[in-house]
């Protein structure tokens, strides 16, 4: 046996293995890498003062998405906000829409509020895909708050 040419294999191999780890690894938009790390850290506070607020002052909220028949179409999303037993009304309302697996981006849509129901948001967004999608529900008017709320999408 010659022995150069194992020596060789097994340097390519390991060359061959190093690049598909590395595409894998810059490829994947999973919820395990932050694309902003040093930005999402100087707004943790800010942001967790936000989440508190809202719990303290009882606003929950809920999350319907209604699939469009057309694929080509973009989905209708519905967002229900209460304060105590009240609806919330008068709210600015930026919805985030993360997907926490695979390499689906995530995406963002200000809903508007449906005059006819009070407490009613509605906007349109294109689900890529199906599944566990996480919505972060951020509002800087009349009271800055963020409600986070999982919901499966199908």
């Amino acid at each position: 046996m010659n022995w150069r040419y194992v020596i060789f294999g097994i340097l390519g191999a390991t060359g061959v293995l190093n690049v598909i780890v590395y595409l894998a690894a810059s490829r994947s938009a999973t919820a395990l890498f932050e694309d902003h790390p040093y930005e999402r850290g100087l707004n943790w506070d800010a942001e967790q003062a936000d989440i508190s607020r809202a719990k303290a002052l009882g606003i929950t909220g809920a999350v319907f998405v209604e699939i469009a028949k057309d694929p080509k179409s973009a989905d209708a999303i519905l967002v229900t906000l209460t304060k105590g037993e009240q609806p919330l009304v008068g709210a600015k309302i930026l919805l985030e829409a993360i997907r926490p697996a695979g390499d689906t981006t995530d995406s963002e849509v200000a809903l508007i509020e449906n005059p006819n129901k009070p407490g009613t948001y509605q906007g349109k967004l294109k689900f890529a895909k199906l599944g566990l999608w996480w919505f972060k529900l951020v509002s800087k008017t009349p009271e800055p708050f963020i409600i986070e709320l999982h919901q499966t999408v199908s």
